[in-house]
């Protein structure tokens, strides 16, 4: 069906004298046009000192749409014989369209809050089903806890945590949707500055290498079009100064780590045919490889069954280590043996485990000092939770299930093979030129 685009009629009253026959004039006429023009003539009817049989006459004399001026006139005794309601009735039946009051029934049930204010919102609901009340009964949601419950249910998802589990009037849900909706303008003006600021010190701050570091890669932008061409970005060739960089602290010519543990030969990315990311690459520096340097390594041994004949400890250990003694609070010296003795421990230090191979490499940890342990290290239940360690008695592994490296039972380092270095031969003499 063809929508009415004309202006909509106005209902025109007057406001000093209710006694004055209100008008309507020419214009499209929806529910809301014809609710308002319901309302001004039962108005005109309960102040105007007329009978009851002359109110229509009046009223329907003062329509100045063209279409509703010809019905008029095409049977004015039948029309003037009418009650109001009556007329209404007929009016409606001719000025609106078909099913309207079942369309407006449920465009209520379909509202949602969305991002209007709830006083808004509830205002706009009732409002229609007030038009259904009076020209459509029908279609009107009846009861008044249908519209609270259609209001309780399709509010905005926060309002409705805000106030769940209480009693609440429509001006206090109103408060807190004000509430809310400030609270999330005033959080979005300060993400926006906080944007705005970062965005401004990342262009002007002279930044660090670690910050540096932790910035995402940078992604080029996709082009819509396919005329133009974005360039990747390529891996830079390694420089003198940073092949002498590699060499002197143990890296890999084809992953570009330091202290890696194997050689550009048996670099794991040779054997898939890759190179490291070009987008997230950072040039070498004498600072990353300061900080790649490994920590104090203590080589995995093998404890046996028996160890009478052991006569280091952990006191021994430490000392050849170089680790620093720290002084251990009196409330953590609690360590007894199997005969229920105390080992008495007075000092601690800290220090890092690391495979044979250098393929793992535990936290930094605290380990008490005592002397006379039959063996030089003890790794308890702290170290064990602490490194996420599962221990299998039966088939002999200690496992860190968080990288699957099985520490008893170490896979064998790959074999590490150097390049020999190039030697540059002397320039060859020139020849000696004979007199003439």
């Amino acid at each position: 069906m063809e929508i009415d685009t004309r202006p909509l009629a106005e209902v025109k009253t007057s406001t000093m004298k209710v006694k004055e026959c209100p008008i309507l004039t020419a214009g499209h006429i929806n529910p809301v046009v014809f609710y308002s023009w319901s309302i001004a003539c039962r108005r005109f009817a309960k102040h105007a000192e007329k009978k009851p049989s002359e109110i229509v006459s009046f009223i329907a004399g003062a329509m100045l749409e063209p279409r509703l001026v010809a019905w008029y006139n095409s049977d004015t005794t039948c029309i003037d014989t009418l009650t109001l309601e009556a007329y209404l009735l007929e009016l409606s039946k001719l000025v609106l369209l078909k099913n309207w009051g079942k369309k407006i029934h449920n465009q209520i049930l379909s509202s949602t809050q969305g991002s209007k204010s709830f006083m808004d919102w509830k205002i706009k609901l009732e409002n229609l089903n007030a038009i259904l009340i009076s020209t459509s009964p029908a279609h009107t949601v009846d009861r008044l806890s249908a519209l609270k419950n259609h209001l309780e249910a399709n509010m905005d998802a926060d309002l409705k945590l805000a106030i769940e589990d209480e009693e609440l009037l429509s001006q206090e849900v109103a408060e807190w949707d004000e509430k809310l909706r400030s609270e999330r303008i005033c959080m979005q003006r300060l993400i926006d500055q906080a944007q705005s600021a970062r965005s401004s010190a990342h262009r002007t701050e002279k930044r660090d290498l670690l910050s540096r570091l932790l910035d995402p890669p940078a992604r080029p932008i996709p082009t819509t079009t396919t005329t133009h061409h974005v360039d990747k970005p390529f891996l830079p060739k390694l420089t003198e100064l940073d092949k002498k960089l590699l060499n002197q602290h143990e890296g890999c010519a084809r992953c570009r780590k330091f202290y890696a543990g194997h050689c550009s030969d048996t670099c794991p990315m040779k054997k898939t045919n890759s190179w490291p990311d070009a987008a997230s690459y950072v040039p070498l520096m004498e600072a990353m490889a300061r900080a790649a340097v490994p920590r104090i390594v203590v080589g995995a041994t093998q404890i046996s069954s028996s160890f009478e004949d052991e006569d280091t400890d952990f006191d021994l250990l430490v000392n050849e280590l170089g680790l620093c003694r720290r002084l251990l609070p009196a409330t953590e010296d609690n360590l007894s043996s199997l005969s229920q003795q105390p080992l008495q421990c007075l000092e601690y230090v800290k220090i890092t485990l690391m495979s044979g191979n250098g393929m793992w490499r535990s936290g930094s940890v605290r380990a008490k000092v005592n002397n006379g342990l039959p063996v030089p290290l003890i790794l308890g239940m702290p170290f064990l939770s602490a490194e996420h360690i599962v221990i299998d008695a039966n088939a002999r592994m200690a496992i860190d299930k968080r990288v699957e490296y099985d520490i008893v039972n170490p896979p064998p380092p790959p074999p590490r093979t150097w390049q020999l270095e190039k030697v540059t031969p002397p320039p060859t003499p020139k020849k000696a030129q004979s007199p003439l």
